[in-house]
Parts: C-alpha cells; structure tokens; sequence
C-alpha cells in the first residue's frame, strides 16, 4: 500500500514530535494507541515502513477538547 502525497500533507506529525508537542513521552502515546486503538480519539496512518503518523491538527484537537467527566468509584464498604 503506497501513501500519497496529499496523505501525507494531511497526516504530518510523527509519534515522537507529537509527543515533543504535547509534552509527554512517546511511549505514553504508543501505549495508549496499543490498549485503545487511538489516542484520545486521534487515529495515526500507518506508513510502509511502520512509522506512525498523526493529523496535522492533533494538538489542536486533543487541546481544544471539551473536558471529560470522570466518575469516581464507589468506595466498598466492608461487611459488619
């Protein structure tokens, strides 16, 4: 599978100057990406060479993101 140009216009950033970007490491990005299928619900292109590479918009996305609610659990409480 060949990528075009116009593809690889669209998808700029590699796994590692995102990470730069962000301020994270790599790897918190590559293990995310491996338990969920994205990060944060950014999709990277695989090229032929296996490199991955993201949107050129990735930052502005993740950063613009409206918040995501966490619940907190529910404390277990031991039986008397």
């Amino acid at each position: 599978m060949r990528t075009s140009s116009n593809e690889v216009e669209e998808f700029g950033p590699t796994t590692n100057e995102l990470a730069a970007s962000l301020g994270v490491v790599s790897q918190s990005i590559r293990a995310q990406l491996c338990r969920t299928g994205s990060y944060y619900g950014l999709v990277p292109k695989r090229l032929p060479n296996d490199r991955l590479i993201w949107p050129t918009d990735s930052k502005e996305r993740l950063l613009n993101a409206p918040p995501v609610e966490r619940k907190r659990p529910t404390p277990v409480r031991k039986a008397a």
